[in-house]
């Protein structure tokens, strides 16, 4: 199964990801410049192919296809890059790149390029608001998972991050906790509530018509009155419509949702509590292996972050 919304892949074959991050004052050379590198990148590991314990038709079609996947990062921070025709000419910047590349490794030219992933966590990681997100709220609390195992969970704890089982568990018999983060975003930023739905999806598809040749990949926050508009939109764009994710704005039920809209009396009292986490002392929680393969793909993380608990798992806690 493809788990990659933002990518067009046929079966026995691999994305092959990278991005640039759009800064509030980038130019358009910048930008240009940052579309350049990144399809070098992907370009040259396009050639990595040497697939040794997988069937020779992975190896046969990432070679055909040669796949890229130049995505953006911060989108709603910079205006200058809302626009048509400035989205065509990095698609392009993108595309010629890639032939240049091409050509000097002896590869084929890739089949597609662009997309827009939904940078869930690299978007907290970089500042920016993720992929072609505004950023949630002004104030807002950040959830993450991490495994009861994971050294980094006791450095948490013992630092002051508040801590809770996952949904349906108790601290007795949970696999997975939940850490919880104070967050602000950037004075001027555009937040969730500034746009609404159809603003939003009009901006996918302004990317997906000017910029990927792949797909955007988001989540779109709708409120109750705007279900019926969305379905329209969904009804009239349907030839092109792809890597969405649907979530009410408002009223939601979720509990200990990835994101979660605070005041900022309660982002200055959480931050407060918090104190400043040392990563240095990591090394005294370290007493065993506790390496495993990363459980979260590059191209799904935040596509929609809610995690879902079976019925009976709930019954049972």
């Amino acid at each position: 199964m493809n788990p990659c919304g933002e990518i067009y892949l046929q079966s026995k074959q691999f994305c092959n990801l990278t991005s640039i991050v759009v800064r509030p004052n980038d130019s358009m050379e910048n930008l240009r410049k940052k579309m350049r590198l990144a399809t070098l990148v992907g370009t040259y590991q396009a050639t990595l192919t040497n697939f040794d314990y997988l069937s020779k038709e992975w190896k046969e079609n990432c070679e055909k296809e040669q796949l890229l996947g130049v995505s953006i990062t911060g989108y709603y921070d910079n205006k200058l890059i809302r626009d048509d025709k400035n989205l065509r000419i990095l698609r392009q910047e993108s595309i010629t790149t890639n032939k240049k590349y091409a050509k000097r490794f002896k590869v084929n030219e890739s089949t597609a390029i662009t997309c827009v992933k939904p940078h869930g966590n690299s978007g907290q990681l970089l500042g920016v608001g993720s992929g072609m997100h505004t950023w949630y709220s002004h104030y807002y609390i950040r959830r993450v998972r991490i495994s009861v195992n994971d050294p980094l969970l006791k450095l948490a704890q013992d630092q002051g991050v508040p801590v809770h089982p996952e949904v349906g568990y108790s601290t007795a018999n949970a696999m997975k906790m939940v850490l919880e983060f104070p967050c602000k975003a950037p004075e001027g930023a555009l937040v969730n509530k500034d746009v609404t739905a159809l603003e939003f999806l009009e901006e996918w598809r302004r990317l997906k018509v000017n910029f990927t040749e792949h797909n955007p990949s988001a989540t779109v926050y709708v409120s109750d009155s705007d279900w019926i508009a969305v379905a329209d939109f969904v009804y009239k764009n349907w030839e092109i419509v792809g890597g969405l994710s649907f979530l009410p704005r408002n009223n939601h039920v979720y509990q200990l949702a990835p994101y979660e809209e605070i005041t900022k009396e309660e982002y200055e009292r959480r931050l407060k509590q918090l104190k400043h986490i040392d990563f240095s002392k990591l090394v005294m929680y370290e007493r065993e292996d506790q390496t495993t393969g990363s459980k979260e793909l590059a191209c799904v993380s935040g596509v929609c972050e809610i995690d879902v608990v079976p019925e009976a798992q709930v019954l049972k806690a």
